[in-house]
């Protein structure tokens, strides 16, 4: 999956999660804990317990400043 592919998906589970759309945001969630994971996992080899510490941080920012998201720039 190229990085537009990944973008563009991403963008869409966005904007139909702000409005209101759940099974979007769960699956924008998801989406992105599976690649940030796969991004630490590469950098901090066998701290796996680091790993998903960081996934939550990372999920609980999103959810957090998710009313902020400017749709004119990129999410990854």
């Amino acid at each position: 999956m190229t990085l537009e592919t990944i973008e563009s998906e991403l963008r869409a589970l966005f904007g139909q999660s702000q409005q209101g759309d759940q099974q979007a945001y769960k699956k924008l969630l998801e989406r992105m804990a599976a690649l940030v994971r796969a991004y630490l996992r590469r950098r901090l080899t066998g701290q796996d317990a680091d790993v998903e510490d960081l996934v939550q941080e990372v999920l609980l920012a999103v959810h957090t400043k998710r009313h902020t998201y400017d749709p004119n720039q990129p999410i990854t």
